[in-house]
């Protein structure tokens, strides 16, 4: 993977991570939590692109070739989210009109979290993939 940067004190269950590529392409992983699921202790994974020179980020595909160390990169950053704070599930999507990032994300999905439980929903434009994860207790230790 990349080396990749995030604040201090960061990860709560909202937190940033950046990393550039060797092509110059910077990138932002993004944990927040998701729209509509306030009984849940679970975060949306997000990461965007910015090519050199451009202002706007993006979430689109950018064909840099650079996509196995790129998604390496992110795996890396959110095993480190997900060991500082315990999630009961992950969220991510891809849009339907993105059949190589779909497949991605299922081979992603077997490396980033063995052992988690899969739902995929499909929408008309997108997958919401939700990883569970089995080890979640909301117990606090009281020690």
């Amino acid at each position: 993977p990349h080396a990749w940067v995030r604040p201090p004190s960061s990860f709560s269950l909202t937190g940033r991570a950046t990393f550039s590529t060797i092509s110059g392409v910077e990138y932002e992983v993004e944990f927040a939590r998701p729209m509509g699921k306030r009984n849940e202790t679970s975060v949306e994974l997000t990461f965007v692109a910015r090519r050199p020179g451009q202002r706007h980020a993006t979430v689109d595909i950018i064909n840099t070739g650079e996509s196995t160390s790129v998604l390496s990169t992110v795996v890396a950053i959110t095993r480190e989210f997900i060991s500082a704070v315990p999630i009961e599930a992950l969220y991510f999507s891809a849009e339907q009109s993105e059949p190589s990032r779909i497949k991605l994300y299922d081979r992603l999905i077997r490396t980033l979290m063995p052992g988690w439980t899969l739902e995929k929903t499909h929408h008309s434009t997108a997958i919401i993939y939700r990883l569970h994860n089995p080890n979640y207790t909301s117990d606090v230790s009281t020690s």
